[in-house]
């Protein structure tokens, strides 16, 4: 019933909306509080892309608050971080996910799609990956300076995984989500001491490291 409601609520909006811009007398203010109301009431992270298609002035008001409507490109199997960057002319955060993808790994091409867009480690704001891209996160040595979420899955058929102490350079200065599932990080008092706006923190059926002795 909740979710019926939902999106009546958010279709009754956007059509009242249409019918007030052609005569131009919702002020901008306006506009922002609705628009608000419009992407939070949607599991659709693209739910923006909507608004800045119907004219100018809403164009212009979703741009002017970024923050404010949680404005993200997300990068999928199916969608590039290059293509995205053609097309949307701010420098949004960019949030990496396979969450679709955590049983099955991608096609070769779905996977280059997260090395590159594993690149733009000063815009991501956000990984949900699963353990089959295993070779580029070890190879995450240097900080990303505006992660604020960081989710890692294991993957069946990939085995014996431990992040290396030298993962993001031990240092995530705005990360405030940290979830790893079955994968061990020695290292993870370091990050974590980097980092003082942490909310949640969660390790799941972490396996325990034998360490050699010397």
């Amino acid at each position: 019933m909740y979710g019926f409601h939902r999106d009546n609520c958010r279709s009754d909006c956007i059509d009242q909306l249409d019918r007030k811009v052609a005569t131009d007398t919702l002020p901008d203010e306006v506009l922002l509080h609705t628009f608000y109301f419009y992407v939070n009431q949607t599991w659709d992270e693209d739910a923006w892309h909507t608004l800045v298609h119907v004219c100018q002035q809403w164009r212009y008001v979703v741009f002017a608050s970024p923050k404010r409507l949680n404005l993200r490109l997300h990068c999928t199997h199916g969608r590039a971080v290059k293509n995205m960057l053609d097309v949307w002319p701010l420098s949004l955060p960019i949030v990496i996910s396979d969450h679709d993808l955590h049983t099955t790994p991608p096609e070769l091409e779905g996977a280059k799609i997260f090395i590159a867009a594993l690149k733009h480690r000063d815009r991501i704001s956000a990984i949900d990956l699963a353990a089959w891209l295993w070779e580029p996160i070890v190879a995450m040595t240097e900080p990303f300076p505006v992660l604020t979420s960081l989710r890692l899955h294991s993957w069946a058929m990939v085995l014996n995984l431990v992040l290396p102490d030298s993962f993001m350079g031990g240092s995530c200065p705005r990360l405030q989500v940290l979830h790893l599932d079955e994968i061990p990080f020695p290292g993870v008092g370091k990050l974590l001491l980097s980092t003082s706006d942490l909310t949640g923190l969660y390790l799941q059926e972490i396996p325990v490291i034998l360490r050699p002795r010397r």
